[in-house]
């Protein structure tokens, strides 16, 4: 009788905040009902992260396969550019060189019954041939080297080539850099390029830009083809070829007695292609240079060509000696 009477005053009590207190006490692994007259969170308040609120932690191998942007510190790229490794892969890239032999040769005319014209040395402007070709390494002028038929075959080949590969480098003159203006403009902005700890960053972005353009300037991997007659390049580049053209006298040249546009159509086709080695190369991991210096007497058809990380040479395609007549 006595817990009946218990039990009723319990029940009594358990309406109130005093009662509930008294039967957490007698029931402690019971749940008070006082909690169902707490606030309910809304939709706002239960939708919003809270404070004290940690990234969900995941095992090292399923955050290398399935990176989380929000909770990675660095996002890595979905892909890399096309890396051209070895001396083989240097030659395919820099395949203008024996579109610009053939060009030299038929200029100078290689058939039998070709005539090929006498010029003076008072013909050309040697200080313009050195401005854009620079030094010949004999020692002597372009102008008399063009002069000579027994030389003139070579200088061709050898101005025009150096005209070439000084314009596809980063650092030529912006105005007369066979990359896109923006390009070289850009990468001339950046200060200390070569500081140990930099290189690695400039090398990054250097094959990010050409990835993020390539579709404008439609360049693939692969064969390097010429411009398109709708790339934006085109006509500032086939101008560059008419300079030149104009500068070594190539209508006074030509053994063939081309048309004068015909001629530097011809020459723009190349420069051209060399303006989408230029590209494919800036964008290498490696940065490129060119050198004519050659450790054997004798002249050199086209150059060495190195790949440089930092500091070291990683790659070479070596020089190629001029062995016509």
């Amino acid at each position: 009788m006595v817990f009946i009477i218990i039990a009723i005053i319990v029940l009594l009590l358990r309406s109130t905040n005093r009662g509930a207190s008294m039967s957490s006490w007698l029931f402690p692994h019971q749940e008070s009902p006082a909690s169902d007259t707490l606030p309910k969170a809304t939709d706002a308040t239960a939708g919003a992260a809270s404070p004290l609120q940690v990234p969900e932690l995941r095992s090292t191998q399923d955050q290398m396969m399935n990176p989380n942007p929000i909770t990675e510190e660095h996002r890595k790229l979905d892909a890399r550019i096309f890396t051209i490794k070895g001396a083989k892969g240097i030659s395919e890239t820099v395949d203008f060189e024996h579109a610009v032999m053939a060009f030299a040769w038929n200029v100078f005319g290689v058939e039998r019954y070709a005539v090929r014209p006498t010029v003076e040395r008072s013909a050309f402007d040697d200080k313009k041939l050195v401005r854009l070709a620079g030094e010949p390494p004999e020692g002597e002028t372009l102008s008399e080297l063009i002069c000579d038929l027994d030389t003139r075959r070579y200088a061709l080949l050898s101005f025009l080539l150096r005209v070439i590969y000084r314009r596809m480098h980063p650092t030529h003159d912006v105005q007369e850099c066979l990359l896109p203006p923006g390009v070289s403009s850009c990468y001339q902005l950046i200060p200390l390029r070569h500081v140990k700890g930099r290189e690695d960053f400039i090398s990054v972005w250097r094959e990010v830009l050409v990835m993020m353009i390539r579709a404008r300037y439609d360049l693939a991997d692969g064969p390097v083809m010429g411009l398109l007659d709708r790339d934006e390049r085109k006509e500032r580049i086939d101008s560059m070829a008419s300079e030149v053209a104009d500068a070594l006298n190539l209508k006074l040249l030509d053994a063939r007695s081309f048309p004068e546009e015909k001629i530097k159509r011809g020459l723009g086709g190349i420069f051209g292609i060399a303006a989408n080695s230029a590209l494919l190369l800036f964008g290498q991991p490696s940065e490129w240079e060119a050198d004519w210096v050659s450790d054997d007497p004798g002249r050199l058809a086209y150059p060495r060509i190195r790949f440089m990380w930092n500091g070291q040479a990683k790659w070479t395609r070596p020089a190629v000696e001029y062995t016509c007549p």
